[in-house]
């Protein structure tokens, strides 16, 4: 047999068993603890000296089944074995509206408290994070869906919905900081694509 083929397998046996071996005995975490994740806070490309409008964030309304404050998931082990609760920082609804609001300004609009001409009401459906674990990787699997109502200067109306799912695999244990760059990922897809939404953007837009 070819020496590198049987140098591969072996290496590829050691990986497995070491592993095996983390979760079994949970060494390579800390426990079934609440997993702390920490999103880096949110850039969006700027439109330059574009003015477009007024508009009113709302802030992101809760509409997931069955959420519990800022819990977005499991670390899981092998067998879906639990190794603590993802809690995410800052929570869901304040990430996704400071998304929002950064996007919303980068495409030209004033962001206002109230009184604006245009308005913006948004509810995250789904907000999650999943590592299903096999002997030899980790697959972290974030998602996140989005509802957005818009209503522009004279009772234009539009509504929309985005889905995003990122995903990394990671043959190492999957730290908070590889979590919250899957979950940051997934918020950089949402925001293009409602930067991509045109219908949008027109609906805001003052005469």
């Amino acid at each position: 047999m070819n020496p590198l083929l049987i140098n591969s397998a072996r290496a590829a046996a050691g990986v497995g068993w070491r592993f095996t071996l983390c979760v079994a005995l949970a060494g390579c975490a800390t426990g079934p603890n609440n997993v702390q994740v920490q999103l880096p806070a949110y850039t969006a490309p700027s439109a330059g000296a574009t003015v477009r409008g007024m508009v009113q964030v709302e802030p992101v309304r809760e509409a997931r089944r069955d959420a519990v404050g800022q819990l977005v998931g499991q670390r899981t082990g092998l067998g879906g074995m639990s190794m603590g609760q993802i809690e995410l920082n800052p929570s869901p609804t304040v990430a996704t509206t400071a998304m929002l609001q950064a996007e919303l300004k980068g495409k030209g609009f004033t962001l206002s408290d109230a009184g604006a001409p245009a308005r913006v009401a948004t509810r995250i459906t789904r907000f999650q994070v999943q590592t299903p674990a096999t002997a030899l990787y980790w697959d972290i699997n974030g998602a996140i869906d989005l509802e957005i109502d818009a209503t522009g200067p004279g009772g234009r109306q539009h509504a929309a919905s985005y889905q995003v799912q990122c995903t990394n695999r990671t043959y190492a244990w999957p730290s908070e900081e590889l979590i919250a760059k899957v979950l940051d990922s997934c918020l950089k897809e949402l925001g293009s694509r409602i930067r991509a939404d045109s219908a949008l953007a027109s609906t805001l837009a003052a005469p």
